[in-house]
């Protein structure tokens, strides 16, 4: 079977915790119903995040891939992965097994350099206050390997560049139940003066 073109759109999906999305996708998928086997093209898929969370912004992005499902192996590969919001630039793989009975995903990522405080205004959202206004000019990720499984994020191989600071190591993040993190980094050298909050101001001081 041929479906072409596919486009399927979802307005005003609530996320909770004061966040909703917009989604856009657009592909052609060849699908055999039999064998449980389904080709994508190249889909595209548009989000536009927004809500009280994200206080008068909001945030558009942009994600296309390829996608190659067997429900029969329980597998799922995603190739030609790339993600672009404004000046964030973002490409990487995936690969799911165990889909319908213990699914594990792993991938990896890669961020290019990009400009946080720019990309912030971009968006319409807040800038960040810090003691250095020039803070986060300069962030970026850089080969990090990923896998989710059982409502586990982790990140191994990690290389985190931040402004003259540059981190290596794992980071964990526990996505269901109880939210946790777990991280081991090293990082080269780390000037947090720098990302404090600024002075509060004499009259700041005295309404505190």
């Amino acid at each position: 079977m041929r479906l072409e073109p596919l486009t399927v759109r979802v307005e005003g999906f609530d996320l909770g915790s004061g966040l909703a999305t917009d989604l856009v996708l657009r592909t052609g998928i060849n699908a055999n119903l039999d064998a449980g086997r389904y080709l994508t093209d190249q889909a595209d898929l548009e989000i536009r995040a927004f809500g009280a969370a994200l206080s008068t912004g909001r945030i558009e992005a942009k994600v296309g891939a390829r996608l190659d499902l067997d429900l029969g192996t329980e597998h799922l590969k995603v190739t030609d992965l790339a993600l672009r919001s404004g000046t964030l630039v973002a490409s990487g793989t995936a690969l799911g097994e165990r889909l319908l009975s213990a699914p594990v995903v792993t991938g990896d990522l890669k961020v290019a350099e990009f400009d946080l405080r720019a990309w912030l205004a971009q968006q319409g959202l807040p800038p960040l206050r810090t003691a250095d206004p020039e803070t986060f000019r300069r962030f970026f990720a850089l080969d990090a390997s990923w896998r989710l499984e059982e409502g586990r994020l982790s990140l191994s191989d990690l290389v985190l560049g931040i402004d003259k600071s540059r981190f290596t190591g794992v980071v964990e993040q526990v996505l269901l139940g109880p939210p946790s993190s777990r991280f081991d980094l090293v990082t080269d050298r780390l000037d947090l003066d720098s990302y404090l909050p600024p002075d509060l101001s004499p009259a700041e001081q005295v309404s505190a």
